[in-house]
């Protein structure tokens, strides 16, 4: 049976306008620009988990809170069940806040420290309008089982909790909506490694009992290649290659792919198998390249990749790479 899409990104860009340089001023120069989100296309459907990486600065958390209405959209479209939900400066999303939600990197941030969990909570019921008053109490210890929270928990403060246990109530008050698709933006980078497994394997645990679609965003391949269905790796704005996570993994397309695969250190029985990085560093977001972004640092690097940009093309069967010379293809 044919999944359906439930969300649609179409050349999507955001763009944000530096503050003027003394340099700048002096020669009367228009501010840099930077090109976060630079024409992102991506499809996410119902049940399936999406894993988006790529190096910080490559426009993953910008991406997320456009999707998530925190920023407008300067244009491009994302379509949710087929409805234009976007929020641009010429179009007003109409995008229920019920439908997507997110959890975020810092868990200590993300909570309202003067506030207890069951004020969080119940406020999140009240302004939507989701159940009786009299239900309040059972919708929220329901939504902290989910997440292996107790009872007790409803009357404290965010201080009086761990990082793990911070994350899980911002977990439960994602769910509380009962959304359709949850955006986890770096959500583990900020935990111990212990805590950072259990809290993936409570998002696995969630995505199969309430058949929840996400986006993952996470630096961290190997949690990304455990969890995700299919992966999406963007790079100065711009997604570069697209496939399910096995074929992503087992026969990546595009020199950047490739090169951040073999850049994650492999843990083995006796030490830590260190590898060589990305050689240089990304260009800024203000100063693109012209032709393919990622041409000043690709070891196969020709004249016409300095010149011309390509476009994200499917190679193989749910395959997509924005790549003029793919690898493991005839050059």
């Amino acid at each position: 049976m044919k999944q359906k899409k439930i969300l649609e990104i179409k050349d999507l860009k955001k763009y944000f306008i530096s503050r003027k340089t003394i340099l700048q001023m002096i020669k009367h120069e228009e501010p840099s620009t930077v090109r976060a989100i630079d024409g992102v296309s991506l499809d996410i459907y119902e049940g399936e988990v999406v894993g988006l990486v790529g190096e910080s600065g490559c426009g993953k958390s910008s991406l997320a809170k456009v999707l998530m209405n925190l920023y407008p959209a300067d244009s491009g479209d994302v379509y949710f069940k087929g409805k234009s939900i976007v929020n641009t400066k010429k179009n007003k999303g109409n995008l229920c806040g019920t439908k997507i939600q997110m959890v975020f990197q810092d868990p200590y941030g993300s909570l309202n420290p003067c506030m207890t969990i069951q004020q969080m909570f119940y406020e999140i019921l009240s302004v939507h309008k989701l159940c009786k008053k009299s239900e309040r109490k059972s919708v929220a210890l329901s939504c902290l089982e989910m997440v292996g929270m107790n009872a007790s928990a409803l009357s404290s403060y965010p201080s009086q909790f761990s990082g793990g246990q911070r994350q899980r109530i911002s977990i439960a008050r994602a769910l509380i909506v009962k959304p359709d698709i949850l955006i986890a933006d770096e959500a583990i980078s900020a935990l111990d490694v212990s805590i950072q497994a259990q809290i993936i394997n409570l998002l696995v645990d969630l995505k199969e009992e309430l058949n929840l679609s996400m986006l993952f965003i996470s630096h961290d391949l190997s949690v990304v290649r455990y969890i995700s269905d299919r992966v999406a790796v963007m790079y100065l704005g711009k997604v570069m290659e697209t496939a399910s996570t096995e074929e992503l993994f087992e026969n990546p397309l595009h020199p950047y792919t490739d090169i951040l695969m073999k850049a994650t250190p492999v843990i083995n029985e006796k030490n830590i198998d260190s590898k060589e990085g990305i050689k240089g560093e990304p260009p800024s977001p203000m100063n693109i390249p012209k032709g393919c972004r990622f041409s000043t640092r690709c070891p196969f690097v020709t004249e016409k990749c300095m010149q011309e940009e390509p476009k994200l093309i499917e190679y193989r069967s749910g395959h997509y790479v924005a790549c003029w010379y793919p690898l493991f293809l005839d050059r």
